[in-house]
């Protein structure tokens, strides 16, 4: 955990404060899944496993336009994601809020019910990450190297603490993605999307791997590229699809298109398979943009 500085602010209390009560949020209570991804999920209770813990806390932040791994960051510095009774002076739980100061109103008996400590934390986001828009500061959500000073204007810990959150990025990022890829470095400013293919396809028969992308809500643009190795032919093999406009609720099958001679070195596989790396690009017309990387199988 981190030591809370008691006079230094970077962000008034108060400003958080209103900005906390105006944002839109409600406590958490949806079956806890572990393939959710982007929906509110259960607490999975005090003895669960980190990669519970940050299941929970990145669907809950996805939930409200965040990045999944902000409070996931912000839990390992704070208490080594626990909920923890004790802490610095009167700090407690998993993001060491303090009782004197958010043990009341809409945050009152936090340490027992720890959806209200990720309400906190989610209020807290959006409060200074508006306060930096509104000032000229830009969105702190436009990249992840931003994210540790995001969440030290949350936490507000004495100044020689305010680096150790950026450190833990990637710890966040294996986490989020043990229990749900999808949340896993996800541009928040990046448009809705949705990826449904097979896991195992036969290019040698139909002459190309597929992704069926969907953007629900905003215009997207998406393009798929695969790279594999298969047997007789040297190096890795590396396919682009063509770039795929897809508008506001409709969805596209995103096909790279295989070449005949690769496709013959994939029948010479027999009954076997070849793993193939999947990466799927999905840009908005603001140029925010989130890849997601998959793997399937190659068969004849």
């Amino acid at each position: 955990m981190t030591l809370k500085h008691r006079s230094i602010r970077t962000i008034p209390i108060a400003l958080i404060a209103a900005a906390s009560l105006a944002a839109i949020g409600a406590v958490w209570s949806a079956p806890a899944q572990a393939a959710t991804c982007g929906k509110p999920v259960a607490y999975p209770g005090n003895s669960a496993t980190a990669e519970q813990f940050a299941n929970w806390m990145a669907n809950a932040a996805a939930a409200r336009e965040l990045p999944g791994e902000l409070p996931v960051m912000a839990g390992l510095v704070e208490s080594g994601l626990k909920n923890l009774n004790y802490g610095d002076a009167d700090s407690v739980g998993f993001f060491q809020m303090r009782t004197s100061i958010w043990n009341k109103g809409a945050y009152a008996g936090y340490l027992k019910k720890p959806d209200l400590q990720m309400k906190w934390f989610t209020d807290q986001a959006i409060a200074v990450r508006n306060y930096y828009k509104s000032n000229g500061k830009g969105d702190p959500a436009a990249s992840s190297k931003t994210y540790g000073v995001w969440i030290a204007d949350i936490e507000r810990p004495a100044a020689q603490y305010r680096g150790r959150y950026q450190l833990r990025l990637a710890d966040a990022q294996k986490l989020v993605a043990t229990t749900c890829v999808d949340l896993q470095g996800v541009n928040v400013l990046a448009p809705l999307s949705r990826l449904k293919f097979k896991r195992k396809q036969h290019p040698a028969r139909t002459g190309s791997i597929s992704v069926r992308v969907s953007c629900p809500k905003a215009q997207c643009i998406s393009t798929v590229g695969a790279s594999f190795r298969v047997p007789g032919r040297p190096g890795v093999v590396k396919l682009t699809s063509d770039t795929a406009m897809i508008a506001a609720g409709g969805r596209m099958t995103v096909k790279v298109a295989v070449p005949h001679s690769v496709r013959k070195r994939i029948r010479a596989l027999g009954g076997a398979t070849t793993a193939a790396r999947l990466r799927v690009s999905v840009a908005g017309t603001n140029g925010a943009s989130t890849v997601r990387v998959r793997k399937i199988l190659l068969a004849r």
